[in-house]
């Protein structure tokens, strides 16, 4: 069973809520009535020893900073500013270094995003892990889901693709502001951020917009480190659709809209890679045509 598939089960067995839940589960974040104008957004992650880091191969501040990173991406995702953050620690003994480490790289990128940690829980276990639920608020008239796309719509990519390799998934910048910003200049239809890979999320955005998907592999942002690598070509364009933990956004915009993408936002550069479709998932590499190969990060499988 791949995460998809388990992800259905709990679908299934969970109630669908009611009331004031907006979105439940499905998209990078849960959006709940708040107040006359705006959305609660409410969204977790976890890193875990062996599966999201090697201890010795980064410092606790790194895992610290990138466990609340990851939570501050889904929230870009939604076009949302963050609130609150709580913590839930585990350790196999108490150690007061890693957890000051731990604290100081979470509480440094908190203050350069306004995000207030207010609480959450410790516990002993086999191995470390964190996991963190944020709160954030967007504006009812500026959300994004991931279902907002529509056959026609183009596709455009925020930063470079395939940079996780070389350490960019501890030190990437949660794409809050170019959110904000680019869906202040264009109306963008559906959007989520890239953590399991372009290769992986491409086909979940369009499964949930109910559309199909052409992407131009000549024209993805492949990440300099791994241009200059001695990776060829071919094995460069896979370990961008594949590799996972861009944290950069996808964003689907109508056609008639595309000329109000600018081509970089707060510095960011923003591309061009592909279209919304009635059904066929195709990718164009050197003019050729082919069914889209499936892959990217998945927890239960690893790499496709």
């Amino acid at each position: 069973m791949n995460e998809k598939e388990l992800l259905t089960v709990i679908q299934k067995v969970v109630s669908r809520p009611a009331g004031r839940v907006i979105i439940g589960i499905g998209d990078d974040a849960a959006v709940i009535q708040w107040t006359k104008t705006c959305y609660l957004l409410v969204t977790c992650d976890a890193l875990v020893e062996g599966v999201h880091f090697l201890p010795g191969k980064v410092t606790w501040e790194e895992i610290g900073r990138k466990a609340l990173a990851v939570n501050l991406s889904d929230i870009a995702a939604m076009a949302g500013l963050p609130l609150y953050a709580t913590v839930s620690l585990g350790l196999p003994a108490p150690d007061r270094k890693r957890v000051q480490a731990l604290y100081r790289g979470m509480n440094q990128l908190a203050k350069s995003y306004r995000v207030a940690i207010i609480g959450g829980n410790l516990t002993c276990a086999p191995r470390v892990f964190v996991d963190i639920t944020v709160l954030g608020q967007v504006e009812k008239k500026r959300v994004v889901l991931r279902s907002g796309g529509s056959p026609g719509d183009r596709l455009f990519v925020t930063g470079t693709l395939g940079g996780s390799r070389f350490g960019h998934h501890f030190s990437f910048e949660p794409r809050i502001g170019l959110a904000r910003r680019l869906t202040s200049l264009v109306p963008v239809k559906a959007m989520m951020d890239l953590s399991d890979g372009l290769g992986a999320d491409l086909p979940r955005l369009a499964e949930a917009s109910r559309t199909g998907f052409r992407l131009f592999a000549d024209r993805l942002p492949i990440s300099p480190h791994l241009l200059s690598s001695k990776t060829s070509s071919q094995g460069a364009l896979w370990h961008a659709l594949n590799d996972g933990e861009d944290y950069e956004l996808l964003f689907a915009v109508p056609e008639k809209y595309c000329h109000r993408v600018p081509r970089s936002v707060t510095g960011v550069p923003v591309t061009f890679i592909g279209e919304l479709t009635d059904g066929e998932k195709v990718l164009i590499a050197s003019g050729k045509r082919m069914a889209f190969p499936t892959g990217g990060f998945d927890h239960f499988r690893r790499v496709l």
